[in-house]
């Protein structure tokens, strides 16, 4: 004779072992400052060998590592538009147009105007020919 028992068991939070929570060093606070202008919140993560949604969470509970990643970013949008700036100083037309479109809302439009024989107007020859049919007519066509 075979028996088979069933047991049912309540599955509460303490029951079930979580990972401990990580939390970044100040070593690696200021890793995330100095990576974050070169790799993606993806990059980063799997350079701390953690999933990115780990990163995010991270970010999220702990405003010295968010601070610290825009920090980065922030630098070095500076940098990049210093050197940008400097460049259209000394006269390069392309980082003048670039600065321009981006600081001052400059934009560079191309506009077609097409135009009849010596610059006149194209004349529109339009001809409408309405013809009245009775009912019966188009049988009668055939």
């Amino acid at each position: 004779m075979i028996m088979l028992v069933y047991r049912q068991e309540r599955i509460t939070a303490e029951s079930v072992m979580a990972r401990p929570e990580r939390v970044f060093t100040e070593e690696e606070i200021a890793e995330v400052e100095r990576l974050a202008p070169s790799l993606t919140q993806q990059q980063l993560a799997d350079y701390f060998c953690i999933s990115v949604n780990t990163l995010k969470e991270i970010m999220k509970r702990d405003k010295r590592v968010s601070d610290s990643y825009k920090r980065g970013l922030t630098r070095a949008g500076i940098i990049m538009v210093e050197k940008l700036y400097d460049k259209a100083m000394e006269g390069d037309h392309a980082s003048m147009k670039l600065w321009l479109s981006q600081r001052m809302g400059w934009t560079e439009k191309s506009r077609q105007e097409i135009s009849g024989p010596e610059g006149r107007p194209i004349e529109k020859d339009y001809h409408v020919t309405i013809e009245v049919v009775q009912p019966g007519d188009l049988d009668d066509a055939d």
